[in-house]
């Protein structure tokens, strides 16, 4: 426990409480907007800007992510901190005003209008929220962010690909300003999916083990989704953080991510910032063997292990921009950590890219299809298969799994 001063009142708080929640425990409100309980501080939107004294030095602090120590003074209402929290609403203002969310927060604290103009006003405030939200929380990464600057904006994977969207609505729930709307979207797209079949999105989250929705993803209309959706005062999921559950799939010997997309050739995708880490998956490279040479390039990947060279194309259409530098010195990291440090490429997705990858409930039915095929074709459980695979097999294998083009030995 330490001890901290907040507007002339004493608290004594664990070690390593953020300022906002020591506030809180005495009563003192801080504005903020980018703030979530059970979710990592990220102090992007500003507001909650306080005062911090430690060891005789002030200065200005986000109480979001600014850690309770020992002595700590804080001042929530000093002339400084209003100043600076004007000047932050009227930013703010500047860029969404045209939000009623918005507009109604600013006039809480004080400020009715901007004098700063804007020309391209947008509901979304660049919080990160339902980016957060969807990957720390959720795990599905159907968001991110892309772009640098007065460019930076929030979007789908790959700039339209949304198929790791499960529907949640969780982005809606914590969006402070109703700028997205992935909910009604995602869907809309599980209404079109093929078959009679559909899976509830609580069974998604992790809320209940099996579920399937006879209502047509009619979610409105449906009684269990209205008793369960806000049940304990906050979104289903953030009480079953699915992501925090979610691992590696083990099939026979191969480890698959549940955190990535796949295309068919056994390559992985993940988005990252705009761009997109490229890598090879557990299956290819156990059946390859210790690889001894990568080299990427715009048209795809290859990989030489044992005498046998393996040419992949890229599983989205885009730009190779940076090749990963480790495999350049250490090649066998590929096979050693294929989903972390043995990741091959950073690419520039075009347009959307993504489209024809696999993920989510989709990508673990084909994974385990692609098991069961390698049984059929070796002749025995994947288990007992020989690994990496001789070469008298190793030309049936790649043919079946990876494609021809560019092979030899």
């Amino acid at each position: 426990m330490v001890s901290v001063t907040i507007d002339g009142r004493k608290a004594s708080v664990p070690e390593g409480t953020t300022v906002l929640d020591a506030a809180a425990r005495l009563g003192i409100e801080i504005p903020h907007l980018c703030a979530q309980e059970g979710m990592r501080p990220y102090g992007a939107c500003r507001v909650c800007t306080v005062e911090i004294t430690q060891e005789g030095r002030t200065r200005l602090q986000a109480a979001c992510s600014y850690p309770a120590t020992e002595g700590l003074e804080v001042r929530t209402d000093g002339e400084q901190v209003l100043r600076g929290r004007q000047i932050i609403l009227e930013f703010l203002l500047a860029r969404s005003g045209q939000a009623e969310p918005i507009r109604e927060f600013a006039r809480r604290w004080g400020v009715r209008e901007t004098r700063f103009g804007s020309r391209d006003r947008t509901d979304c405030i660049l919080c990160g929220l339902c980016v957060r939200g969807c990957r720390e929380v959720v795990g599905a990464e159907a968001l991110g962010f892309s772009g640098r600057g007065v460019f930076r904006k929030v979007e789908t994977s790959f700039e339209g690909y949304g198929d790791r969207c499960i529907g949640c609505g969780l982005c809606s729930f914590l969006c402070p300003t109703g700028a997205v709307q992935m909910e009604a979207k995602a869907a809309a797209k599980l209404r079109r999916a093929v078959g009679t079949e559909r899976t509830c999105r609580y069974m998604l989250m992790g809320l209940v083990s099996y579920k399937t929705c006879p209502r047509n993803i009619e979610c409105r209309h449906c009684p269990y989704d209205q008793i369960v959706e806000f049940a304990g005062g906050t979104h289903a999921a953030l009480r079953a953080r699915p992501a925090e559950a979610a691992g590696p799939i083990n099939v026979g010997p191969f480890e698959f991510r549940t955190d990535r997309s796949y295309g068919r050739n056994h390559t992985w995708v993940r988005p990252l910032d705009g761009l997109a880490l490229v890598g090879a998956d557990h299956f290819l490279t156990t059946l390859l063997g210790g690889i001894e040479a990568v080299q990427a390039h715009q048209g795809g990947i290859g990989l030489r292990a044992g005498g046998r060279e393996l040419e992949l194309a890229l599983p989205i259409e885009g730009e190779v921009v940076r090749v990963n530098p480790e495999i350049g010195m250490v090649p066998r990291l590929v096979g050693f950590s294929p989903y972390q440090r043995g990741w091959l490429a950073l690419v520039k997705p075009i347009g959307s890219a993504g489209a024809g990858l696999l993920s989510g409930p989709e990508a673990a039915c084909w994974i385990r299809e692609e098991v069961r095929r390698l049984e059929t074709l070796v002749g025995r459980p994947a288990a007992e298969i020989e690994m990496p695979v001789p070469a008298s097999q190793w030309a049936d294998v790649r043919e079946a799994f990876f494609g021809a083009r560019g092979v030899k030995g």
